[in-house]
């Protein structure tokens, strides 16, 4: 929802930030890096993790594989916790932006949703 109150000079704003002009292109911006940070980084984690295992295992060094086994089950253990810790942050406010009583309350929940979901 792009807000019409803002100064005209300034481009488009996002509507959920009632007293505060925040331009929309940092909520596209927000919502990219937040994309980027919950899908790739687990992804690079788990593969980084991959490369390891198959150089160990190539070696043919039993204390090496073991080493590179453990480094894998850390790397996709955090990889899954970035991903379910962000899902997690953001799954919460939309809890909070349809549980909130004030609307003071309701309107900073409902800023920090429109700054992970592109605006809308």
């Amino acid at each position: 929802m792009i807000l019409n109150a803002c100064p005209e000079n300034m481009g488009e704003y996002i509507a959920a930030c009632a007293d505060v002009c925040i331009p929309s292109d940092l909520a596209k911006l927000t919502t990219l890096v937040y994309n980027i940070i919950r899908i790739v980084v687990p992804l690079v984690l788990i593969i980084i993790g991959m490369v390891d295992m198959a150089r160990a295992m190539i070696a043919k060094n039993q204390d090496e594989v073991k080493k590179a086994q453990q480094l894998l089950v850390k790397k996709a253990i955090a990889g899954a916790i970035v991903f379910l810790l962000l899902s997690l942050i953001l799954w919460s406010v939309d809890i909070l932006s349809s549980t909130s009583e004030t609307d003071k309350d309701k309107g900073i929940v409902e800023c920090i949703n429109a700054l992970f979901n592109n605006g809308d």
